[in-house]
């Protein structure tokens, strides 16, 4: 992703824009049946731009399952709205134990399944079994 990983730190407006047209082009000229993961690029150009490519996203990608991640730079109100937005969320488990906040996974998860009992929760990044074990009812 633009926020973690080999890719991941500063990038300009020019190049998310270039990464999720490249993206919905690879996904259609591929006619890819996979779930794709959103742009998500709240620590690069915050919360609100994240939000202009999920909408996109959906227009673009109609018959495409969308992953919304979470991060920590959502807020409790941005959580809200991907909650009422998607059926499908990521949680960032490595984002949450850079912060020294491992633990907030726990409330997190049930917070969304009590929200929204029908929405599927994706640990991303998740290797710890006891966590995996704890949220069967996420996807790992």
């Amino acid at each position: 992703t633009l926020m973690f990983g080999a890719h991941a730190g500063k990038r300009s407006g020019q190049e998310i824009e270039l990464w999720y047209k490249s993206l919905v082009e690879f996904v259609i000229e591929n006619n890819v049946k996979a779930t794709c993961v959103e742009v998500d690029c709240q620590k690069v150009l915050g919360s609100e731009a994240a939000w202009k490519y999920r909408i996109q996203m959906k227009k673009d990608l109609p018959n495409t399952r969308q992953i919304n991640v979470f991060h920590l730079d959502d807020g409790k109100k941005g959580l809200d709205r991907m909650i009422e937005f998607s059926d499908y969320i990521a949680v960032s488990v490595p984002e949450l134990r850079a912060a020294g906040k491992k633990n907030y996974t726990s409330e997190i998860a049930n917070y969304i399944k009590n929200k929204k009992p029908s929405i599927d929760i994706h640990l991303l990044g998740c290797t710890e079994m006891k966590l995996l074990k704890q949220y069967h009812y996420a996807m790992p």
